[in-house]
Order: structure tokens, then sequence, then C-alpha cells
């Protein structure tokens, strides 16, 4: 959920040092950044119109899995971002031995159709499709395409934000059976502690009734904006059933990069 907003007041949040992105976040003029890390559910919020923002971390859980999750987020309209996503580092820890490599792709788009009144909360969906890019054979995924779609609700009371967020996801067997059904639901609160820093609590719970998995994680994290545009963010992750990690810990970046648009014109007017 989102741990701060530029345009509410409420609160959400790895390392970008390229130099790529520094020249085109001075040449360009950016916009707040609307992050949807590091927790498990997304929030309503939205990447500014016509800008591009990017979003890269690193999560490492007790049983020495490495995860480099990378998006690239663009602002279609006021209310609504397509995303792609990355891995371009996974590292897990298998009985034979340990296996790295590059992660699966997803492609995704997030749409805003309500927005929050006095009485009622800001509403929107989510759909994500994973695409097979991970070694299936080295343990690093499924090798099969697997479809998400999700319904999010978003209220602020007073300084407090209260996420909502339910994702249906209708999952490929790798065995060749039926589609396999996972049911994702997560609330979390966010609450700013000073000026440019907030912090946020989780509950999310992954059910997987087809293979009798019960996954349920608490987070607690916090999230700090450097500049309007560059926000950080950590977190930490406690595993409270058997099927889920027991520790993990993130840390990340989003960062606005700014107008695609302005980039293009520019270009014509070098010509």
């Amino acid at each position: 959920m989102k741990l701060w907003s530029m345009r509410t007041g409420s609160w959400k949040f790895l390392w970008i040092a390229q130099a790529t992105l520094v020249y085109s976040c001075a040449a360009v003029p950016p916009a707040p950044v609307a992050p949807q890390r590091p927790s498990y559910s997304s929030d309503v919020t939205t990447t500014a119109p016509r800008t591009l923002e990017v979003e890269a971390g690193v999560f490492i859980d007790d049983e020495d899995m490495v995860d480099t999750p990378f998006a690239i987020k663009w602002g279609a309209t006021e209310t609504a971002e397509l995303f792609v996503g990355w891995s371009p580092y996974v590292r897990v820890a298998l009985r034979e031995a340990d296996e790295s490599g590059v992660g699966d792709f997803v492609l995704g788009t997030r749409v805003r159709f309500l927005e929050e009144g006095p009485r009622r909360p800001a509403a929107a969906f989510q759909l994500t499709t994973k695409l097979p890019a991970a070694d299936k054979d080295s343990g690093l995924g499924t090798g099969l395409v697997d479809f998400f779609g999700a319904a999010i609700v978003t209220k602020a009371f007073d300084r407090t934000t209260v996420n909502g967020f339910y994702q249906l996801g209708v999952l490929s067997d790798p065995a060749g059976g039926n589609v396999i059904l996972e049911h994702d639901l997560a609330i979390a609160v966010g609450h700013p502690i000073v000026q440019n820093l907030g912090g946020f609590t989780e509950l999310s719970v992954i059910l997987t009734p087809n293979q009798n998995n019960e996954a349920v994680l608490w987070t607690l994290g916090m999230g700090y904006v450097v500049h309007p545009n560059v926000a950080f963010d950590s977190a930490v992750f406690v595993g409270l059933t058997d099927d889920t990690s027991r520790f993990a810990i993130t840390f990340g970046t989003t960062v606005n990069v700014g107008r695609i648009g302005r980039w293009f014109q520019d270009d014509r007017g070098a010509k």
C-alpha cells in the first residue's frame, strides 16, 4: 500500500544509481513518485500521466533465496498505468544445490475507477500476466503462463491510510491438470512518522486450496522520500505459517524519471 503520497499526504516506497536515470531526472521535469513497493499488496495510486517510473529492489529470506525485482511503469492517463516487471537475478536454495538465473516477466495494468470521497474509499482493479522466462529445469519457475486479477480499495482516515487488496490467480498446472486457483488477501495500514518518513504494517494471506498451501505473512516497513520524485524503502517479513519463509528483508527505491512526451519533443527540437 502507499505509505506516502505527495497528493494525499498519506504513506509507501533500492537502489538506483545509474547515470542514465540521474541524467533523465535532471533533463526532464519529474513528477511525484507513486511507489507500489515494498508491501505485498498494491494500492489505488497510479504513475503520473505520461511519465515513466522505475522501481528496483533486493529481497533476501532466511532460506538463502535472493530476488531482485525490477519494474518500469508508465502513466497512461490520470487514473491508469501500464507496467512490466522482471527479476534480472534470482537465487533459490534447493536440496541438491543452489540455483540462480533470471526470473519471469510480469505484464500488467492498474486502473483507478473510483475516486475517494468523504464516505467512500477509492477503488481500482489490477490485471497481471506472468510470462515464463526463468529456467524451469533449475526450479526458478514453472515455465507456464499465469493470470491474476485484483480488486483494491484505499481510504484515508485523517493521517492514517487503510488499504484492502484481494487477488485471484489462475495458475497453470505444471502437471498438466486443471488450472490452480490462488487467493491473495491483504490489509495494510500506513501512517506518517516524521516529515518525509512513514511506516506501514500489513497482514497478507496467500491461499492455494488445490495444493493445500496457506501462507500468512506479517510485514513491517517504512519509506523515505528524499526528493518528490525519489523514494527509498525497506521492510521485514515474518512468516506465520509453515508454507512461507520464517523471515525476510527487502530494500529498494522508486524514481519518477519524467514525461515521455517531453523527451520526444526535445529530440525533434534538436533536429
